[in-house]
């Protein structure tokens, strides 16, 4: 009887720590997402969140498995965008004062991985560790800050940029980032334009027009010039070709160059019948 009730201790004890071996969220700390990574299995395709109850064989098979963690918390980063306004150095040189045309924006966003985005990613990547999907999140919030300014200058085509920052609303720059298919791994929480260095936009339509206008009288005149070379190539032709008849009328009737020595106009009269 001893032996029997010893062996059901057993069974029940090796079960109980199965049980709490295969439980996935044991391990897991609040805050956190689980991933298992086996070696019999691969990566399992399932993100594994604290609070719930998932219980995995492979765990149970001492050095198949790892579990590893990665935050449920945001990722804040801060990027700055500079860059010109297009053909700023161009136009710049029209103005005596060759003013800047360069602008800096400095964007401050926060975003947070999509728990079904997760696992793709991973498998994508090889990202296996919290710094590492860190990486990830500080690139998706440079490329974050590009197409927030992107999206900033197409909406002000006409207006001064010292009004852009107050002219778009952030929840409109944030929705329209959210819709990117560029970001479909990300929820975007939060998007600021915090600083801004921007250049004058009335001066820089002085200086485009003052170029495009320079521009124009180049045009015009270098077409003039085409125009009179043409006209130039056209009478030299027309005299090389008179040249070349004259010279073979004279080499078929030698007595011809003594007529027009001799006669002056009367001469040169006969032989430009002669050659029309």
């Amino acid at each position: 009887m001893k032996k029997f009730v010893f062996f059901c201790l057993l069974v029940i004890a090796a079960a109980s720590a199965a049980f709490f071996a295969g439980w996935v969220q044991l391990a897991l700390p609040h805050g956190w997402y689980g991933v298992l990574d086996t070696k019999t299995s691969g990566l399992i395709p399932q993100v594994f969140q604290a609070g719930q109850f998932d219980w995995r064989w492979e765990r149970l098979i001492p050095g198949n498995a790892k579990l590893s963690f990665f935050s449920e918390r945001p990722y804040s980063g801060t990027d700055t965008i500079s860059g010109a306004l297009p053909s700023a150095d161009t136009y710049s040189a029209q103005l005596e004062n060759k003013p800047d045309f360069s602008y800096s924006f400095t964007v401050a966003s926060t975003v947070k991985i999509k728990p079904d985005a997760l696992i793709p990613l991973l498998e994508k990547t090889g990202i296996r560790a919290q710094e590492e999907l860190d990486t990830a999140l500080m690139r998706k919030t440079a490329g974050i800050a590009q197409a927030a300014v992107k999206f900033v200058l197409s909406r002000q085509p006409d207006s001064p940029l010292q009004s852009i920052h107050i002219a778009v609303d952030a929840d409109v720059i944030r929705a329209q980032i959210n819709g990117d298919a560029s970001f479909s791994d990300i929820t975007l929480e939060s998007v600021a334009i915090i600083e801004a260095k921007m250049p004058d936009m009335e001066l820089y339509a002085l200086a485009k027009e003052t170029y495009n206008n320079y521009r124009a009288q180049v045009n015009a005149a270098m077409r003039n010039a085409a125009e009179q070379q043409a006209q130039n190539m056209i009478k030299s032709n027309a005299s090389l070709e008179h040249l070349e008849k004259v010279a073979e009328l004279l080499e078929k009737h030698p007595t011809l160059a003594e007529l027009i020595a001799k006669n002056g106009a009367i001469g040169d009269n006969l032989l430009s019948t002669m050659i029309d």
